[in-house]
């Protein structure tokens, strides 16, 4: 997501590596879901995720310090709802050593270790994000090395993991980090990950913020465990309206999503074009953010993620919504409740199972 602000104990069988280092409308009703069988481009798919991003955590300058500390329970609460996968921002930049090594911080790594192995005790596709490392983005050439260096400290330590931890290699390209720039840098972190973890699915953000009109401009080394991923936050005037950390979003307080003809043929145009190029180069393709903020209109909240997520799964595109427990909510971490009526429009409930 763009620019935003955005205790554990358990073992697992394959941990012996670790110190090798130092996320109720009253009256409005759900329809209920029919699979819509009419003709659309499919994807090319070997994976079907229904996730949720658990962001504002791990993710922040320090932990804790955006409001969200992860209780390990979270991960069979989310389970449980239906999801069958998490993706964790991790940033692993602000907690590292200097160069030439580049070395994260051991405790950090324990504590991003200990909330990966609850994900995966708990029965969830794992997906560990390397998030809002902004110097790269601004200054490529001087820390590509320590991406590569994180990167290659990383798939060490969990490549003897099950296959359902996935590696996400870098949260929203963009600025310096152009096209031709960024096909050269997530070839070179691909190849790093490869010389220790030869098997591992990786994920690759499309330039501009993850854009999914820029999923074309990627150059790919391989295809091999590869998936391709793009956020979706359109129309962003809706999606951000009153976002404290977008200029100008106070403006769009107010606007709403009727879900008209010309509002749905916007996303099924885009949702097209990202299923023709994954089915075309072979590569599947996963809608790796995509939410409302809190503050939008409800009615219209739930009907556009509704919308959005059965045309995303028409299309065989696989999705992770943002998020848990902070701004976009679908969960209160105080009350320990999920807004059920727009859950509902993530999972209906005779999809669930």
């Amino acid at each position: 997501m763009n620019t935003r602000r955005k205790r554990f104990r358990i073992g697992f069988l394959f941990l012996p590596i670790l110190f090798m280092l130092n996320g109720c409308l009253a009256g409005f009703e759900m329809e209920e879901f029919v699979p819509n069988t009419m003709d659309v481009p499919k994807a090319y798919s070997e994976l079907s995720i229904r996730g949720i991003n658990v962001g504002n955590a791990l993710d922040a300058p320090e932990p804790g310090q955006w409001g969200v500390m992860i209780d390990p329970e979270y991960f069979h609460v989310i389970k449980q709802a239906g999801f069958n996968a998490v993706r964790l921002p991790v940033r692993f930049s602000a907690h590292t050593g200097g160069n030439p090594s580049y070395i994260i911080d051991k405790d950090f790594f324990a504590m991003v270790n200990d909330l990966i192995n609850h994900g995966l005790n708990a029965g969830l596709i794992v997906i560990l994000d390397l998030h809002h490392f902004d110097e790269v983005m601004n200054e490529p050439i001087d820390y590509e090395e320590k991406l590569l260096a994180m990167w290659d400290q990383i798939s060490r330590v969990y490549s003897a993991y099950p296959d359902n931890l996935y590696y996400e290699i870098l949260n929203e390209p963009s600025r310096e980090l152009t096209r031709d720039r960024w096909n050269d840098l997530a070839a070179r972190v691909i190849s790093v990950i490869r010389k220790n973890d030869t098997h591992r699915k990786i994920i690759v953000d499309s330039v501009d913020f993850s854009n999914i009109n820029t999923i074309q401009t990627l150059t790919l080394p391989e295809k091999r465990n590869l998936i391709v991923t793009f956020h979706y936050y359109e129309p962003f005037e809706f999606t951000h309206q009153g976002a404290d950390w977008v200029r100008g979003s106070n403006q769009w307080l107010g606007n709403i999503w009727i879900g008209t003809a010309e509002e749905k043929k916007q996303i099924e145009n885009e949702l097209n074009q990202a299923a023709e190029w994954s089915n075309r180069n072979q590569i599947p393709v996963l809608m790796g953010e995509f939410g409302t903020i809190e503050k939008a209109d409800r009615a219209s909240r739930i009907r556009w993620t509704e919308f959005l997520a059965r045309e995303a799964e028409k299309r065989q595109i696989s999705w992770v919504y943002w998020q848990f427990c902070s701004n976009f909510s679908l969960y209160s971490c105080d009350t320990r409740k999920w807004d059920e009526t727009l859950l509902g429009a993530l999972i209906p409930k005779n999809t669930s199972k």
